[in-house]
């Protein structure tokens, strides 16, 4: 590993970055303590990868945002990095010390495997796409595609812990394909939960975080790991005896919608086996269809032989009521099939069939709110459409009133610039107690030649006419419009040059 390019910015990696600060996009740089367990900025890996900024750091792993210096492509890059057991030293190797050899390449093989999984998936939109996986600084990493967005979990707390029904069934039917195509390959998910669902800015939903993936010999294996999420693995994960297959992923599957539509998580598998219960989705949320509410309650049976048994077979059910919901037959939207070369490489992969099920069809519900197809961005996210489709020029954001009157900062195209008081989550830093520490976010779209403000703050963003926009959704407004963080005092305007 060699340390290169400490001149670009970590974020747009432009080289107009003096005294820490990106003249292009206004990002601060985060100055980095002697002991810090991740790679300093402008690291060059495998001879072609800039690392960036962090994107997040977990339990077992550190995450980047990268540019590819052959290509010059943006993309996301993942270091295997157990935190409890690894240590850096000066030169950016990773250890784990004698006693943790073992669990560390037990680990590091797992790291791997979930990279060699996720290649198979190539050409699915539905699931995050790995590049190239490598080996280097005594660990391992892979090259995947960057997502600009939120996970499902953030998205559903920043909409008042609750999605709106239509867009909590987007995501249900987008990840029930992702899975059938997963299924389809003879491999489990085991980890679907609100976590590993994203939600992209411009609206696309992602399968994520493949580490748990593991083969089903046929129709089921019980020689699986345990592995379980409390409130979204059913009962057969607790058990390395437990009979996993489709099945599983579908409890977890039907355990995340139900989240998503009520901000509830559902008893974990132990606790209901002991009697505890919880309502139905028809009994707490609003407007929900008695007849989506019951497959849910068959999809979360205790019993795996009671639930659906196949996606293919859970899919089927679920369209025939988003079609009885919509007063007529839905199409179900046409994916892009992978590269040629990736279909012919699964060919011999197991084909799960499906199975079919006899259980009572739930009674058809006249809703006068339809429940669109999957085929277009989720609606509540986005707000204010009637935008230019035409506008040329450099974008940037200029603060108009207050302190900070005068400031103006160039931002790159397609890229989500967050504004608030943290040096360490924002690109543009306002440091006053009325702004948040991640006040909002803006993204200039090059295709449709606007800009879209997103709020997550506790003060509110609001229209220069004093509309607050609602939390979580982008908003699109038109270039030289003006809108405030929190009061007047923090004015910006949104302009091309």
């Amino acid at each position: 590993m060699a340390v290169a390019y400490q001149t670009l910015c970590p974020n747009c990696f432009q080289t107009a970055f003096p005294g820490g600060t990106c003249s292009v996009c206004g990002y601060n740089a985060i100055e980095m303590p002697e002991n810090a367990i991740v790679l300093p900025p402008g690291s060059l890996l495998n001879g072609r990868y800039i690392v960036g900024r962090v994107l997040g750091i977990g339990g077992f792993g550190i995450t980047y945002l990268a540019k590819n210096n052959k290509d010059r492509s943006i993309c996301a890059i993942k270091e295997y990095f157990p935190s409890t057991i690894a240590t850096r030293g000066n030169d950016a190797t990773v250890t784990s010390g004698s006693n943790n050899q073992k669990p560390f390449k037990r680990g590091l093989e797992r790291f791997l495997a979930e990279a060699d999984t996720l290649k198979k998936f190539m050409g699915n939109p539905l699931i995050v796409q790995v590049y190239h996986a490598f080996q280097e600084n005594e660990t391992a990493y892979f090259a995947m595609e960057y997502l600009n967005g939120v996970t499902a979990r953030a998205l559903t707390k920043s909409m008042g812990m609750r999605l709106p029904y239509e867009l909590a069934m987007e995501i249900l039917l987008n990840i029930t394909e992702a899975l059938q195509y997963v299924h389809n390959r003879g491999l489990l998910h085991r980890d679907v939960n609100p976590d590993n669902i994203f939600v992209t800015s411009d609206g696309q939903v992602k399968l994520i975080d493949f580490g748990a993936t593991r083969n089903f010999v046929g129709d089921t294996s019980s020689n699986l790991s345990v592995v379980f999420r409390p409130g979204y693995a059913p009962p057969e994960q607790y058990s390395s005896k437990g009979m996993q297959g489709p099945w599983t992923d579908i409890y977890s599957l039907a355990a995340t919608f139900y989240y998503l539509s009520s901000g509830q998580t559902i008893p974990d598998a132990p606790a209901r086996m002991n009697g505890t219960g919880f309502p139905p989705l028809i009994d707490i949320v609003n407007g929900m269809s008695p007849a989506i509410s019951e497959v849910v309650n068959v999809a979360l049976h205790l019993n795996p032989d009671e639930r659906f048994q196949t996606v293919d077979n859970f899919l089927s059910v679920v369209w025939t009521e988003v079609s009885q919901l919509a007063g007529s037959q839905v199409q179900r939207p046409q994916r892009p099939k992978p590269p040629a070369q990736q279909q012919q490489q699964h060919r011999s992969q197991p084909q799960q069939q499906s199975v079919p099920q006899q259980r009572p069809q739930p009674p058809q519900q006249q809703v006068q709110r339809p429940v669109r197809a999957p085929a277009q961005p989720p609606q509540p996210l986005y707000q204010n459409r009637n935008v230019p489709q035409q506008a040329h020029g450099t974008p940037y954001l200029l603060v108009t009133s207050g302190t900070y009157k005068g400031n103006k900062w160039a931002i790159p195209g397609n890229m989500e610039i967050v504004i608030g008081r943290s040096a360490e989550q924002c690109n543009i830093v306002l440091n006053d107690p009325n702004i948040s520490r991640t006040h909002c976010s803006v993204r200039f779209d090059q295709k449709n030649g606007c800009f879209y403000i997103k709020d997550t703050s506790s003060n509110g963003t609001y229209s220069a006419t004093g509309q607050r926009y609602a939390a979580g959704a982008f908003n699109a407004v038109n270039p030289d419009s003006q809108f405030y963080l929190s009061t007047a005092d923090f004015m910006f305007k949104a302009g091309l040059e």
